[in-house]
């Protein structure tokens, strides 16, 4: 269930959040092209730590959430 309210939570920011105007779609493609080699070239085990280390501060509560009840960014 958390999983779905993020994705809504997700969904509603980027509707309230459109595209700024001097980022192209190209501009858009060529920087998910150079996440995409990037996170490739990642080994499984930093990933695995990152994941946790961020499972961690969620557990311990030293996160905050980036919105808030109706999906409106902090």
């Amino acid at each position: 269930m958390r999983s779905s309210a993020c994705r809504v939570e997700f969904a509603l920011f980027l509707q309230s959040h459109p595209l700024p105007a001097e980022e192209t779609f190209e501009e858009i493609a060529a920087d998910e092209k150079l996440w995409e080699e990037q996170f490739a070239a990642t080994s499984d085990e930093k990933l695995a730590a990152l994941v946790a280390s961020v499972e961690a501060e969620i557990e311990a509560g030293q996160t905050l959430p980036m919105f808030d009840e109706r999906g409106k960014f902090h």
